[in-house]
């Protein structure tokens, strides 16, 4: 049986991640344009990717968007 403080679990998988706000405030400070926060709207205007306002917060949708912007920032970094 395998538990969650077993020893090697650790090891078995890829825990290093990317993720898209600190992409996207690396981008910000390295190009002195800070946005007024860090949500995922606020981050679509600031990279210019359209999006329908009301089919944000819904899970399939964000995901999407929020992987339209990840390859947006990375292709700016």
């Amino acid at each position: 049986m395998v538990r969650n403080n077993y020893y090697h679990m650790n090891k078995l998988f890829y825990t290093g991640f990317l993720d898209t706000r600190v992409l996207a405030t690396l981008h910000a400070v390295n190009n002195n344009c800070i946005p007024k926060n860090f949500k995922l709207m606020t981050l679509l205007n600031h990279f210019g990717i359209p999006f329908v306002e009301k089919e944000l917060h819904g899970a399939l949708y964000d995901i999407q968007k929020t992987r339209e912007l990840f390859m947006e920032v990375e292709k700016m970094l």
